[in-house]
């Protein structure tokens, strides 16, 4: 269920003074309203892995009022922290390609939090491709510490 089980009209993920829902709303009774088609050359989302149904809606509303944009989504499956609230990394994979139409994919090669030895190991990991070899090559970019153990307190 995408709704809280006290209220049958609000959903899940609709936080307080959240208008991304109204505006979806909207965007569902109608085409999408003149004030979304500005001529915009890039449409650009971060973070898009916690995009959930409205914020999808919204976007293609933007993108069907302004078909001549380039799209760029960028987005890790693997962080996913708002699915308890309707967040889903299908909206960036699958439901994009069905609803929006079929996007390139492309992975993200470089990071400013780690070099590309890791991860293109990582990689490897994720994706099960020989991570027999990987494993000992991990052991050299990667150190366990341990952590202390915290006081509890009575």
């Amino acid at each position: 269920s995408w709704r809280w089980p006290w209220s049958e009209d609000m959903p899940r993920f609709r936080a307080p003074q959240d208008a991304v829902y109204d505006l979806a709303g909207k965007l569902l009774a109608s085409s999408p309203p003149e004030v979304m088609a500005r001529q915009l050359r890039l449409v650009l989302v971060d973070e898009m892995h916690d995009t959930h149904r409205a914020m999808f809606t919204v976007l293609k509303g933007v993108l069907q009022a302004n078909p001549d944009a380039l799209f760029l989504g960028v987005g890790d499956r693997d962080q996913v922290i708002h699915a308890r609230d309707g967040a889903d990394a299908a909206f960036m994979g699958e439901v994009f390609d069905r609803e929006v139409g079929e996007a390139v994919h492309a992975p993200l090669s470089a990071s400013y939090r780690f070099g590309g030895t890791l991860a293109g190991l990582m990689g490897q990991l994720r994706c099960g491709t020989n991570c027999g070899s990987c494993i000992p090559a991990l052991r050299g970019l990667v150190k366990a510490v341990p952590l202390a153990p915290r006081a509890v307190a009575a």
